[in-house]
């Protein structure tokens, strides 16, 4: 988990430079998205950490403890992602109805490269442990980043053949649509732990 947290920080800063660079609201969605991703897994190695250490001390509290971790993590990123999709689908609808031109050019070769890290993640994630709840559910986000990554490669696309700068609003409003059910979920799932 350590590579792919590096990966998706480094990703997400050159999302942010091209993003704002190249005028893409669904570049800088897709960013926010990586990281409240890049929050998670770093959640998720700090509670690893604590509960290796309770094991090595024979603290039966010890998974107690990497539960009420891993549902803090799980909960405040749960609410790091509606802020972020709260403030892209509001700037996205207004951008439909005035659409920003956009280097359509650059948003593709990002979202090109997008995709080949979350290739790299995958299979760095499955060659690992994907048996424990909090891996699965990093395997999960990376597998949906790459959906935003694909849907940043069709908004860049569209604008650089046919200059149609509206398909970035679209495909950011997408992006923020997917994360809102995930995060409320998420949000849930972590709320019932910490009341058992």
């Amino acid at each position: 988990m350590g590579i792919v947290l590096i990966l998706t920080i480094a990703f997400a800063v050159v999302q942010v430079l091209v993003g704002v660079g190249a005028h893409s609201l669904a570049l800088l969605t897709d960013a926010g998205h990586n990281f409240t991703d890049a929050f998670a897994i770093a959640l998720v190695l700090v509670a690893s950490v604590i509960g290796q250490r309770q094991r090595r001390t024979n603290d039966d509290a010890g998974g107690e403890t990497v539960l009420t971790v891993e549902a803090l993590s799980a909960l405040v990123t749960a609410i790091l992602m509606l802020a972020v999709s709260a403030y892209v689908l509001v700037e996205a609808v207004h951008r439909l109805g005035t659409p920003h031109p956009i280097s359509g050019k650059s948003v593709f070769a990002v979202g090109c490269l997008g995709l080949a890290v979350n290739v790299v993640a995958i299979l760095v994630l499955r060659a690992g442990d994907t048996t424990h709840v909090a891996a699965r559910g990093v395997y999960l986000e990376v597998l949906s980043d790459a959906l935003g990554s694909g849907g940043v490669v069709i908004a860049g696309a569209l604008a650089w053949a046919f200059q149609w700068y509206r398909a970035d609003a679209m495909i950011t409003i997408a992006i923020g649509a997917l994360m809102v059910p995930r995060s409320i979920a998420l949000g849930r799932d972590a709320l019932r732990l910490l009341r058992r």
